[in-house]
């Protein structure tokens, strides 16, 4: 059955979920990518809208919410980078004494 969520404003990063018995459940229906939701631009309001086809066979009712995802943020591991310096030594490491 499909469901319609207007004036958003990104094409993505939200996510559906199912409320079921108090609890969120994540509506995951990735097979070979976004099969089953549709994004479309809407130029006279400059928003979107998210269109999903929800299965909702047997059920007399059901609650749907949609939530922005959570960011993704990248974790990078940075390590430092030795410079040469023209005309500079480098300095000896210097063991100290184990407290």
């Amino acid at each position: 059955v499909p469901i319609r969520f207007e004036g958003l404003d990104s094409a993505h990063g939200y996510e559906l979920y199912q409320l079921v018995n108090g609890q969120e459940q994540k509506l995951d229906q990735a097979v070979h990518g976004n099969d089953f939701w549709q994004t479309d631009y809407d130029a006279q309001s400059k928003t979107y809208k998210i269109t999903y086809n929800l299965p909702l066979d047997g059920l007399a009712q059901s609650s749907w919410i949609l939530k922005k995802a959570p960011l993704k943020m990248p974790v990078a591991e940075i390590s430092p980078v030795p410079v040469a310096v023209p005309g500079a030594e480098p300095k000896p490491k210097q063991n100290t004494p184990a407290e």
